[in-house]
């Protein structure tokens, strides 16, 4: 797999009231929408990680390659290659993750919607890496066939540009 010079576009929310620092807790990657969107310092009713954490989960929210806030270029390495660079940049930020002694490796688990759906279903059919293995996936509304999406979608550079 290629290596980023760091991961710097990614947080980890573990902020919650039966946090203790002697346990592992299960991991939950939140994948964002878009590709071009982004995990922001704010609050929203879906896929809000402070729900999670005070499920008892450790959260990891990657802004993988194709995520707005960190420049055109970072934004266009997703065009015509949502399961490659993204999927490269959210494995090793996994990887790295799992690196705090209070995440049990043994239950990963990938969530999201629209192109975070789509990613959480790329990972299923590609959860082949030696360094951890996802455990379970939840994708709603995830994009499974390219092709019909450029059909349908609003989006009609995604013809173009994006797929």
């Amino acid at each position: 797999m290629e290596r980023r010079s760091q991961y710097e576009n990614s947080r980890i929310y573990a902020e919650t009231r039966k946090f203790r620092c002697v346990e592992k807790y299960p991991l939950i990657v939140l994948i964002h929408g878009g590709p071009q969107g982004a995990w922001n310092n704010n609050w929203g009713y879906r896929w809000n990680p402070q729900i999670f954490a005070n499920a008892g989960y450790m959260v990891f929210m990657p802004n993988p390659r194709g995520s707005t806030g960190y420049g055109q270029k970072l934004v266009n390495e997703v065009s015509a290659d949502w399961g490659g660079k993204a999927f490269v940049d959210i494995m090793n930020g996994v990887a790295e993750a799992i690196k705090n002694p209070n995440i049990d490796k043994e239950r990963i688990g990938a969530a999201g919607a629209s192109y975070g759906g789509y990613m959480v279903n790329w990972i299923l059919g590609h959860n082949t890496d030696p360094r951890f293995k996802f455990k379970t996936f939840v994708s709603h509304a995830g994009v499974y066939n390219l092709e019909s999406m450029a059909t349908v979608t609003e989006e009609l550079w995604f013809v173009d540009w994006g797929i």
